[in-house]
């Protein structure tokens, strides 16, 4: 039953229904008496988008401390990165880097958590910390996990790589890579991730003095539309900084 609920959950959250996406998480957490892990993943991005990382950042720890303890691979992958992004993004380094360290280590030591690194929500923030932090190799770490699939996650954690090593390098990325991250996270209900995602990599561009063509004007775009139907106001607030 929680999985059929999560995914209703998943899916509102996805096309920016958030107060519906809110609505189905309480109503289920109140009629059961049980924490998901996943529900709360989305209430704290939700609380992100609408209040900033001082919000937020609480209910990622909690998650990623519960994932300590329950040692399921997808969760350590999902946690421990959205743990990284809330601190990279709230500027707290030190913390941020200390996720990531705690995620490498799993990743050369477990092979569930390898797997997950392949598959489901946390590469795009688990590459852009590393890119804000100024770490190597998790873009290879990244494709070497991905190895020769060709759906749309695989070619979405490929393009992600190729923008956060390109950036590295201080170039500007592909424009089929930022184009094609965001259609094929759209694709997959992922579009409030991509939305938060190419947001932190325009703002991280502009700090690094990187020109920003048109087509970051046009997922940016996209972006506002999609911050917009959600209300999270805290990403619009960050687009106006951009002018974008």
């Amino acid at each position: 039953m929680s999985n059929l609920v999560f995914f209703r959950a998943f899916h509102q959250f996805g096309r920016g229904d958030w107060d519906e996406a809110a609505r189905t998480v309480d109503d289920y957490v109140r009629s059961v008496g049980l924490e998901v892990e996943g529900f709360q993943a989305l209430i704290a991005w939700i609380a992100l988008g609408r209040q900033g990382p001082g919000a937020a950042l609480p209910l990622y720890l909690a998650g990623a401390e519960r994932a300590i303890r329950r040692q399921e691979g997808q969760n350590v992958v999902w946690f421990f990165a959205f743990a990284a992004w809330a601190c990279a993004v709230a500027g707290d380094e030190s913390a941020a880097s200390g996720w990531l360290d705690r995620l490498r280590a799993r990743v050369s030591e477990d092979g569930a958590v390898r797997e997950f690194l392949g598959r489901g929500a946390g590469a795009p923030q688990l590459l852009l910390t590393a890119l804000l932090l100024g770490q190597d190799g998790w873009p290879e770490m990244v494709e070497s996990v991905v190895g020769e699939r060709t759906d749309d996650d695989a070619e979405q954690r490929r393009g992600w790589a190729r923008i956060v090593r390109a950036l590295s390098r201080d170039e500007t990325p592909a424009a089929t890579d930022v184009e094609g991250v965001y259609d094929r996270a759209a694709r997959q209900s992922y579009e409030a991730i991509a939305m938060a995602s190419v947001i932190v990599a325009a703002k991280e561009a502009r700090r690094r003095g990187i020109a920003l063509g048109p087509e970051w004007m046009g997922v940016l775009a996209r972006a506002r539309a999609f911050a917009q139907r959600a209300k999270a106001s805290w990403w619009l607030q960050e687009l106006d900084q951009l002018g974008a």
